[in-house]
């Protein structure tokens, strides 16, 4: 599968339509032994493979900057996910009246 994106421009270029090959994430399940114990590994558990292959560069050769860039936006994306995360599980408390008690 393929979808287009709209090219950065980083270095006041003009803007460019890049075809990016999009491959379907593989999930995976960490499993527990009894004790709640895994025995993942660290890089199995934060599923290092799939996350570091996300980083593709978009041009050709690579820019400067093109790598910081990417990473800087990929991981304002993830505090985005997780402050979403959060306020959908503080509504849910609130609205069934979960607070906690001190």
């Amino acid at each position: 599968m393929y979808f287009w994106q709209q090219s950065p421009s980083i270095d006041g270029a003009d803007d460019r339509q890049v075809q990016i090959k999009a491959e379907p994430l593989r999930r995976t399940r960490v499993k527990a032994n009894a004790a709640g114990k895994s025995g993942a590994t660290y890089s199995d558990f934060l599923q290092l493979d799939i996350l570091l292959s996300l980083q593709s560069m978009l041009r050709d050769p690579p820019q400067r900057d093109e790598l910081l860039f990417i990473v800087i936006h990929q991981v304002s994306e993830l505090w985005l996910k997780l402050m979403h995360h959060e306020l959908a599980e503080a509504r849910r408390e609130i609205a069934g009246d979960e607070l906690p008690r001190r």
